[in-house]
């Protein structure tokens, strides 16, 4: 290969292969104030990789042989915590990204319970590309003409240095600042809030986490994980296991939702204030250094109330 360009014939010969990532997608998949979604399109760009066929050649005449799929099934089987590892982000936020994926209709998802080898596999992912979309937001641009300034140069009258004197537009600047904290509210997830919080996440955390997040004890688990390591840090705790006490008491108390917590912790504070004990936590039933658990009667009494709240 000679093009005349040493770098182009180095890059030529490097026969680069793997996912393509068109650019019309960074203006289709976007988040609520026009970000590109990455973690969304990187997913996408990957199963369509895998969604691409094999084509296999005669070694001599180039003439094709056969073409045939990358995978097994009818369709793709991989789970959250294969595209984690892979793109190095957690696996609530590849969930995310593909509900959004699934919402606007770019990638079909399938939960099966298999059998293999005698051995039973339930709620197994497959996903899969919807052709018609991914040719609509690949050859269609949603913004015809790239942004560009109407604004003329500015000339320079001296020799000088140039001095830049930036315009601001106020309404704008708070607009857009609200949508990108919006979007950052929305986008907490516990692996977030650990991290800013508590400190660096390691693996070993990140399982605790997941493991929390993979319980059936609560319909909203984000949420409530999160609940739990904000009581933490009000209690000046910066340990993990102690979240995970807080957390294992509302289980066991058979609070489900965000709402029946709080429901507990007010009503904690609320015998706080009648003078039924000096505790330093601000949530029921966990307890610290010289601190006293409820009774059981009075743990069962409690449970009763909220399986009554939940029936009503």
């Amino acid at each position: 290969m000679n093009t005349g360009n040493a770098v182009v014939d180095s890059i030529g010969r490097l026969h680069i292969s793997g996912t393509v990532i068109p650019f019309p997608w960074f203006q289709h998949i976007t988040f609520k104030n026009g970000k590109p979604h990455t973690t969304a399109i990187f997913i996408l760009a990957d199963i369509v990789y895998w969604y691409r066929p094999t084509i296999e050649r005669d070694e001599v005449t180039g003439s094709v042989l056969r073409v045939k799929k990358k995978f097994a099934n009818d369709m793709l089987q991989r789970n959250y915590q294969a595209f984690a590892d892979q793109y190095g982000v957690t696996k609530l936020q590849v969930k995310s990204a593909f509900d959004y994926l699934v919402a606007e209709g770019y990638v079909r998802r399938e939960f099966r319970d298999l059998v293999i080898n005698g051995q039973a596999y339930n709620n197994v992912m497959f996903v899969g590309p919807v052709p018609e979309k991914i040719e609509e937001i690949t050859f269609t641009l949603k913004h015809k003409t790239l942004p560009i300034s109407n604004e003329p140069p500015s000339p320079f009258q001296n020799e000088g240095s140039p001095h830049f004197k930036v315009g601001t537009n106020t309404e704008i600047t708070t607009e857009i600042n609200t949508l990108e904290k919006e979007e950052e509210k929305a986008r907490t997830n516990p692996f977030d809030f650990y991290q800013q919080n508590f400190g660096m996440l390691s693996s070993y955390m990140s399982e605790k986490i997941t493991m929390w997040l993979d319980e059936e004890c609560f319909d909203d688990p984000e949420e409530i994980i999160i609940l739990a390591m904000q009581i933490a840090l009000e209690n000046n705790v910066r340990n993990f296991n102690y979240v995970s006490q807080i957390l294992k008491d509302w289980c066991q108390s058979g609070a489900k939702t965000k709402k029946q917590v709080e429901a507990l912790i007010l009503e904690f504070k609320n015998r706080k204030k009648g003078g039924g004990g000096n505790h330093g936590n601000t949530q029921p039933n966990i307890t610290g250094p010289g601190e006293e658990k409820p009774s059981p009667s009075e743990a069962l009494e409690r449970r009763k109330r909220i399986l009554e709240g939940r029936k009503n």
